[in-house]
């Protein structure tokens, strides 16, 4: 078997406390998707960016501070280049890829943060894929598209696959969705979306739970499947 190794990225509200648990929370994460055998614990890693543990400081801290969205990216690179050299010292073939899975404004950080990478030759052969969860990217609501207007940039190179909830409203902005139908859009060409429909929903809709959903799909785990396959 093929080892391979993943990053998570996560999101905002996530403080030093969250930030202390998320390895742990991760190796749990993996063997609830069944996917331990594809990516031991020694091949996983946590992309922590500086979160101020709160939706709205962060938000504003990003906002405020550009260069907190610029260490952001680069503690990504740093974790992802790491793991590279690390699928590229085992002697396996086919030669293992190293996942990043970013969850809600993670997806950001990590369209950043992957054009960071520095090119090196004895690398060249392992592969990088990201697979964000809810990131608001392809949210078409003004508001976001206003706000996320620094990275709108397409990014150069990678492949990409980006799992949307449409009852999410973080990726799928509700209002558009029911007047126009496109609440979501692919976030730029070439990425490949895979649409969730969540089937745990409680009655009303929650909004907080939809967007932890991927975390309690299988689905999630057969997208991070195919993509190592």
């Amino acid at each position: 078997m093929t080892e391979n190794a993943l990053v998570f990225v996560h999101g905002l509200n996530n403080g030093p406390a969250e930030r202390a648990q998320m390895l742990g929370k991760l190796h749990q994460q993996v063997a609830k998707w069944g996917l331990t055998e594809l990516f031991p614990e020694v091949f996983t890693a946590v992309a922590q960016w500086r979160s101020l543990g709160s939706w709205a400081l962060d938000l504003a801290d990003m906002a405020v501070h550009p260069q907190r969205r610029a260490e952001a990216a680069q503690d990504v690179a740093k974790v992802v280049d790491l793991m590279r050299w690390r699928v590229a010292s085992l002697d396996q073939e086919p030669v293992g890829k190293v996942v990043v899975v970013s969850h809600s404004m993670g997806q950001v950080h990590t369209k950043e943060g992957l054009q960071l990478l520095p090119q090196h030759e004895a690398l060249d052969h392992v592969e990088v894929v990201h697979v964000s969860l809810g990131g608001p990217l392809g949210n078409m609501s003004p508001v976001f598209r206003s706000y996320l207007a620094w990275a709108l940039d397409p990014p150069r190179e990678g492949v990409w696959h980006d799992v949307w909830n449409p009852d999410d409203p973080v990726c799928s902005d509700p209002m558009l969705t029911v007047t126009t139908g496109r609440g979501y859009a692919k976030p730029f060409e070439g990425i490949q979306a895979h649409k969730l429909v969540f089937d745990g929903k409680p009655t009303p809709l929650d909004p907080l739970r939809e967007h932890s959903s991927y975390f309690e799909s299988d689905f999630v785990a057969k997208v991070i499947r195919g993509v190592v396959a």
